[in-house]
């Protein structure tokens, strides 16, 4: 660790349940920079089944809660200086800790998100493109730029930040999707001074789970999302973030999947009447249209 960052990490884990909990947990006790607690917030109906570790706090917060609730409880109740946050289906590399902290230099502040890239299931390695010097937060988590490869994240899983931030400004509680990247927005607008620091390297294994909630949002929902808040909330390079979002992430994929050319034809018509979107927007739709018509 850098001796920029505190040295108590209280690791986040809100479940509902999942097998896959044990496999999360244990990464978690495997880290080469041991943490202080892990505080796991239980949707589930049934009691969990975790190791056995006085570091590993259980409180219930549903059933039915949602995964927003119980990630917020964890984050309320952590005594680290650090927050890291991990998904009940993933699972973090033995040095993930050490390695992304490591990346937080000696004048870092409280002001920082630490990240690094995953692993998905097919072995790829997401995302692929990290921020680069001097770009903007909201331009480099929602603009393409270069075709599939040119995409930015920062996965839920993969954020290290400090305690501090996280009280300055707390995930809202309103929110049942996209919970990280309405943090990300109320982060750009609120504290400028933001710095995000990414390791360059595939330090966790994402899983695919059936029945997820990335997997299970409303389309309509998901473009209300962002209609309310990249383009109402007047955000500065809105009308671009929008329409790349509609195009490239969550709308235009789940439609195509699932196989709703109206709605598709539906989001083609506002991102290009609502927003601007890139040229490498528009190429990724059409590729990803295509792609699904000829495998109908």
């Amino acid at each position: 660790m850098s001796a920029g960052a505190p040295g108590r990490v209280s690791v986040v884990i809100p479940t509902v349940g999942r097998e896959s909990l044990s496999r999360a947990l244990e990464s978690v006790l495997a880290q080469t920079l041991p943490v202080a607690e892990i505080l796991v917030g239980s949707d589930a109906g049934a009691p969990l089944d975790v190791p056995s570790d006085p570091r590993i706090r259980v409180t219930q917060v549903g059933p039915g809660a949602g995964g927003n609730r119980c990630r917020r409880d964890g984050m309320e109740r952590a005594t680290g200086d650090v927050i890291a946050l991990l998904d009940d289906d993933d699972e973090w590399d033995a040095d993930f800790l050490a390695t992304v902290l490591a990346a937080v230099p000696a004048d870092a502040g409280p002001t920082w998100v630490a990240s690094s890239s995953g692993r998905l299931s097919d072995g790829s390695t997401y995302p692929r493109r990290l921020i680069a010097p001097g770009e903007d937060l909201v331009s480099y988590l929602f603009t393409l730029k270069g075709g599939p490869a040119g995409k930015g994240a920062l996965s839920t899983s993969t954020l290290v930040f400090p305690t501090a931030l996280v009280r300055r400004v707390p995930w809202r509680s309103d929110q049942r999707f996209h919970q990280d990247l309405t943090w990300f927005l109320d982060l750009a607008a609120s504290v400028p001074e933001l710095r995000i620091l990414q390791a360059d390297r595939a330090l966790v294994t994402f899983g695919d789970t059936v029945g997820s909630v990335s997997k299970s949002i409303r389309v309509a929902e998901s473009i209300d999302w962002a209609r309310r808040e990249l383009l109402v909330s007047g955000m500065p390079g809105g009308r671009r973030a929008f329409a790349d979002f509609l195009l490239s992430r969550y709308p235009l994929r789940a439609a195509v999947t699932a196989r709703r050319w109206r709605q598709v034809a539906d989001i083609l018509r506002v991102a290009v009447r609502r927003g601007r979107p890139t040229v490498w927007s528009l190429l990724y739709a059409g590729g990803f249209v295509a792609r699904g018509l000829l495998h109908r």
